[in-house]
């Protein structure tokens, strides 16, 4: 930790990588770091790329990402999985409890939590999300492009263009976050917890996702398209989908949709 400004410095993030194989890119400003390796020719299995600001972040469901320069991480990561595109099912959720394991080794005194099925939360605020990108080009060859916007040095920013309640960092720990150590941190952890899921699958996972699933017990409502069910989250299911207990007391399964805690 230290403070303010202090830009994202490439040699200080492959210092702490401990992985050669990443191939780091860091960029005063882009479009969009998703765009970027989208386009990229020639990408490559565990290319990376931050930037200090993005024009045209964008999140799930073709939603904008905003937020300041020089204050946060705009990360996206190309690993390329040796399977087919639906042997992939709840690699968002995986991604999310490897992030979410990372900023919790880092900051012991937080307690992050993860909102079905990509966004990351903080004293009930959302402090970041993850949006994966999958393109089949063989059988068994998937390159998957995983973008990571978490909020980081924001206390002293009074408001941003969103529709959310949202928390960053700083905001909890009263002190501004060295960038560098926590990019340093997450990359190996995201190159080899991607490995152990294309061998293992989301399985292993499920237990981690119980003990930080933000949803679970709470009165939520899910809206896919105009249809919207309401009901009590009741966790995922095996393949990553989210478990709701309908007033019916039936349970049904989602495997897309947006969710929302109802208020009392």
């Amino acid at each position: 930790m230290t403070s303010l400004p202090l830009l994202l410095d490439k040699k200080k993030i492959q210092d702490l990588l401990q992985d050669s194989r990443i191939n780091l890119e860091i960029f005063d400003t882009l479009p969009s770091t998703q765009e970027y390796l989208h386009e990229k020719q020639n990408l490559q299995h565990l290319d990376c790329c931050l930037t200090e600001d993005q024009s045209q972040g964008k999140g799930r469901l073709k939603r904008a990402w905003v937020g300041p320069k020089n204050r946060n991480v705009y990360l996206s990561f190309c690993f390329i999985f040796h399977k087919k595109s639906n042997e992939l099912a709840g690699l968002s959720l995986a991604i999310g409890i490897i992030v979410t394991d990372i900023l919790r080794r880092l900051f012991p005194t937080l307690l992050p939590q993860l909102k079905w099925p990509n966004d990351i939360y903080l004293d009930s605020k959302k402090l970041g999300g993850i949006l994966v990108e999958i393109k089949e080009e063989t059988p068994h060859h998937c390159k998957t492009i995983v973008g990571i916007g978490l909020n980081v040095n924001m206390k002293d920013i009074p408001t941003l263009e969103t529709n959310q309640p949202w928390i960053s960092l700083e905001h909890s720990l009263e002190v501004p976050v060295d960038r560098n150590l926590l990019v340093g941190h997450l990359l190996p952890a995201l190159a080899a917890g991607l490995e152990f899921f294309e061998k293992k699958g989301l399985t292993p996972f499920l237990e981690k996702w119980k003990a930080y699933d933000f949803l679970e017990g709470k009165t939520i409502s899910v809206r896919r398209g105009e249809e919207i069910s309401t009901g009590l989250a009741c966790g995922i299911t095996p393949e990553g989908h989210l478990h709701m207990s309908l007033p019916s007391g039936k349970l049904q399964a989602f495997s897309s949709g947006d969710a929302q805690i109802l208020k009392d």
